[in-house]
């Protein structure tokens, strides 16, 4: 029984591979072979270990498998050496006009650079001139306050000067000792002040020293600055 349904398997699998109709006998039909394997359930099989098929039959159909239609070869395009030229020339055109697009586009980041740059030298150069100006402005101020300090104290000592002349006047009628003790005693205060004044001038004229060597430096700095962003 195995033999016979591997037979019918090797015909059926041997008709549906074939394209070309076979032959039939006048007096004989064609079919089509269904193997099954009957092993179920309701109908055990008897001795262990074999199989049982089961074979149908049913005239063949004769509608065969069309074969798909090749589509047509195209036949071949050539081109002309006009027709060459004129593809080149257009190519060539378009390669320009994408050249002059980024030559274009280059131009306008190199000017846009150009705008930022002299817009940044300018915000600089007047920071430069605003921080001048406002130092030169400092220094009037402090130069004013030390002459306004100057003439405060200078005023003060012809008063305090005034005042020891009037004491050495009013002290003329008494005793020589006690002149000489007032007289010794308004020296001293005296010098002690002019010691005072002499060491006070001496620090205002450091301090303004300090003061120009500061700027000078200042100065110095800000041009070469300049002359960096330059």
């Amino acid at each position: 029984m195995s033999t016979v349904c591997s037979w019918f398997t090797f015909l059926c699998m041997r008709e549906n591979n074939s394209q070309k109709p076979r032959k039939v006998h006048p007096n004989q039909s064609k079919y089509d072979a269904m193997v099954v394997w009957k092993g179920k359930a309701d109908k055990p099989i008897k001795k262990s270990g074999s199989l049982a098929f089961e074979v149908i039959l049913k005239p063949a159909s004769n509608n065969s498998p069309l074969r798909p239609v090749s589509p047509p070869k195209s036949s071949r395009i050539s081109l002309s050496e006009e027709d060459i030229k004129l593809k080149l020339q257009k190519a060539e055109e378009r390669r320009q006009s994408l050249e002059a697009q980024r030559l274009e586009q280059l131009a306008k980041e190199r000017e846009k650079a150009q705008e930022v740059l002299a817009k940044a030298a300018q915000e600089s150069l007047q920071f430069s001139k605003a921080t001048q100006e406002k130092l030169r402005r400092s220094m009037e101020a402090n130069k004013e306050n030390r002459e306004a300090q100057i003439k405060a104290l200078q005023e003060r000592l012809r008063e305090h000067a005034n005042h020891i002349q009037e004491v050495c006047q009013a002290s003329e009628n008494m005793g020589k000792v006690c002149e000489e003790k007032l007289v010794s005693k308004m020296e001293n205060a005296l010098r002690n002040r002019e010691e005072q004044l002499k060491a006070l001038q001496e620090r205002l004229l450091e301090h303004e020293r300090r003061i120009e060597e500061v700027q000078k430096k200042k100065g110095m700095k800000q041009e070469e600055n300049e002359m960096g962003d330059a």
